[in-house]
């Protein structure tokens, strides 16, 4: 095998004319803007009021299905645009379709060119670029026989890839449509004439021209039945800081032409303050966001500070939404209160009756009483501790009545001479020799 590569390169060096066939990588042309001294507005970019249908461009293929349309509408003039989308797989549940993300520029012969990258646009052929050119009745003209056109790519795109869209006027009569993936390289490119336009006009008086041609950004996604909810984050980013856009959401029966919902930014955005401000539009749960570099279509996940306002015009189909939440905070503050009140009362009678007697006629009798009360509680009541304490002392005597005096008096005499006569000695005969007795 080897000396056949030698002599295949052996020929190669003795043959002038035989080199190695090269596909040469695309070359991606930054946004230029066209400063305003140099515009010129056509008849093609006329801009038509707030609230004009948003028919912005082709219907979708054959068959019954909506058209969602999630953009920002750029106010400046360029000769360049050049785009960073991030690829992102999502597919509807009725069509099993994926959406388009797109940059699109109307020129000034009214023409209108858009470029994207599709994710299952038809089904089953993964990621590719879609293209497609209106003239200036409002036509889909490129592709031949119109609808849209999808090119496959060189290479391999993947899951959240980061893919550059870029429209630019290449000098030689014609608009280039080209998208790149930045990280495997795989391309895609389409030319169509300029038709004796020079740049893309914006919009800075309302967000699409009287054909629905607008330029700038869109998220588009085909659904079988009318979609109310919110896309998956797809971001939009660039180099180039724009001055102010649009922001818009529609979704309309892409075959009877009815209008579903549809809701623009009521003011212009402006980015001159603070460049970096995201700002938003919301319908229902749809929600998509905008500063000076960036376009989010779906959810916007990071800390940035935003705002946003809305304007909805009049939609066939009603959908009502409503929102209740309710939120109930209790808070426990445990609070004792202690109220401790102490009451003592004594008291002390005592009465002292002396009798001379010779019987004990003197009692005392002695009451201690305490009494303790304790009530406690925890809010709203109060802890409330009462202690009272009585001691009360009294000493009587018995008392008689007076006959009974009286009568102790007699026994007391009877007691008294009854001692006298036990006393006395016994009256007798003397005996012989003994003294004589002496009388007490």
């Amino acid at each position: 095998m080897l000396p056949v590569v030698v002599l295949l390169l052996a020929l190669t060096a003795m043959t002038p004319g035989l080199t190695a066939a090269v596909t040469p990588r695309p070359a991606l042309v930054t946004t230029h803007v066209v400063s305003p001294a140099d515009s010129a507005v056509s008849a093609g970019s006329a801009t038509v009021a707030q609230g004009s249908p948003p028919f912005r461009g082709h219907p979708p293929p054959a068959g019954t299905a909506y058209d969602e349309q999630l953009g920002m509408t750029f106010t400046q003039d360029f000769t360049s645009m050049e785009y960073n989308v991030t690829a992102v797989e999502q597919v509807d549940p009725t069509l099993g379709t994926g959406p388009g993300y797109l940059l699109s520029g109307v020129s000034t012969t009214g023409y209108w060119y858009q470029v994207g990258l599709s994710w299952d646009w038809s089904t089953g052929t993964g990621f590719q670029m879609s293209y497609e050119v209106f003239d200036s009745q409002g036509n889909s003209i490129f592709p031949s026989g119109g609808g849209g056109g999808l090119a496959a790519f060189s290479g391999t795109v993947n899951e959240g890839d980061i893919v550059t869209l870029n429209l630019y006027f290449n000098g030689a009569g014609q608009v280039v449509l080209l998208a790149m993936d930045t990280a495997t390289g795989a391309s895609a490119q389409m030319e169509y004439s300029t038709v004796g336009s020079t740049y893309f006009v914006g919009q800075p008086t309302g967000d699409a021209n009287f054909n629905g041609y607008f330029t700038g950004l869109m998220t588009e996604w085909y659904h079988g039945a009318p979609y109310y909810g919110n896309v998956q984050q797809v971001i939009y980013t660039s180099n180039f800081s724009l001055s102010s856009a649009w922001l818009w959401m529609d979704e309309f029966n892409a075959n009877t032409l009815q209008i579903v919902f549809a809701t623009n930014s009521s003011t212009l955005y402006t980015f001159s303050s603070n460049p970096f401000l995201l700002q938003g539009l919301s319908y229902g749960s749809i929600t998509e966001y905008c500063d000076a570099q960036q376009f989010i279509t779906g959810p916007q996940t990071n800390s940035t500070t935003t705002s946003s306002s809305s304007s909805s015009s009049t939609s066939s189909v009603t959908s009502t939404r409503v929102v209740t939440s309710t939120e109930v905070i209790t808070t426990t503050v445990p609070v004792t209160v202690t109220q401790t009140s102490t009451a003592t009362a004594t008291v002390t009678q005592a009465v002292t009756t002396t009798v001379t007697s010779t019987q004990p006629t003197t009692v005392t009798y002695t009451s201690t009483s305490t009494s303790t009360s304790t009530a406690t509680s925890t809010l709203p009541a109060s802890t409330t501790t009462t202690t009272q304490t009585v001691t009360q002392t009294a000493t009587a005597f018995s008392s008689l009545p007076g006959w009974s005096y009286a009568l102790m008096a007699v026994l007391l005499l009877a007691g008294l001479g009854l001692g006298y006569v036990l006393k006395r000695a016994p009256v007798g005969p003397i005996a012989p020799g003994a003294p004589p007795q002496s009388t007490p």
